[in-house]
């Protein structure tokens, strides 16, 4: 999908910034508020041509995802505003434009982070996190990647001209990969149907029963996410 592109009549693509599990994340500008940016992420054309996934199943699952993400209503989870298909058949989910870095990009140039900075950004994400669980939505696929900071400058010095980088607001995004909690309906890592084309997570912030097949997921998984997290916020690798 190129720039340049006018999404559902509103949102002007403007450039390419990345490519997730479901789709693809472009940089926007909503057209009736001209000085508001955006992200809009896209269903990959390729997911719904995949042999291997139905079509109706990586729809449903983009439509989980917006559900989801648009429940949770917290300052340390990226908002979602908008959500639905347009009319050429583009699913899309718009959610705020974070500023600043992923927590990945921030440990690749840094390698560890001292235990109080470490600790700042880690309450922040906590702070996300337990709204989606107030809400009954698991993450279950929280890593440095997902994990937004918000960054402020600050001169250290007259003569300095960049001055420090100071972390700034921590925001939890990408729940597209996210279950709903739900008692009435049992979410299982079953090992047949839909649900279990593979495993949903990256592997080195999983919690052991998210590679089993038949348990049933709750808190504890991301809670064991925050955990590995942590370790590679102090270690300098998951």
């Amino acid at each position: 999908m190129p720039g340049g592109r006018l999404l559902a009549n509103r949102y002007l693509l403007e450039k390419r910034l990345g490519r997730g599990a479901m789709g693809q994340v472009y940089l926007a500008r909503d057209q009736n508020l001209t000085t508001r940016r955006v992200a809009v992420k896209t269903v990959r054309p390729d997911i719904l041509s995949d042999e291997d996934l139905q079509e109706g199943e990586a729809i449903a699952r983009f439509e989980r995802e917006a559900h989801a993400a648009a429940s949770i209503q917290h300052p340390n989870v990226v908002g979602v505003t908008d959500f639905g298909k347009s009319p050429d058949g583009v699913f899309f989910l718009v959610m705020e434009y974070v500023e600043g870095e992923t927590l990945y990009q921030l440990l690749r140039r840094e390698g560890t982070l001292n235990p109080s900075r470490a600790a700042a950004i880690l309450r922040q994400v906590v702070a996300g996190v337990d709204a989606a669980h107030e809400a009954g939505i698991l993450h279950r696929d929280l890593k440095p990647a997902n994990i937004f900071i918000m960054q402020k400058r600050r001169r250290t010095s007259a003569s300095s001209s960049t001055g420090a980088v100071d972390d700034g607001f921590v925001k939890v995004g990408d729940f597209g990969l996210a279950k709903i909690v739900n008692a009435n309906r049992s979410e299982t890592t079953s090992a047949s149907g839909p649900a279990s084309r593979g495993i949903i997570g990256t592997p080195e912030y999983m919690a052991p029963e998210q590679m089993q097949p038949g348990v049933q997921l709750d808190a504890r998984a991301d809670i064991y996410a925050l955990g590995a997290i942590a370790y590679h916020m102090l270690g300098g690798r998951p």
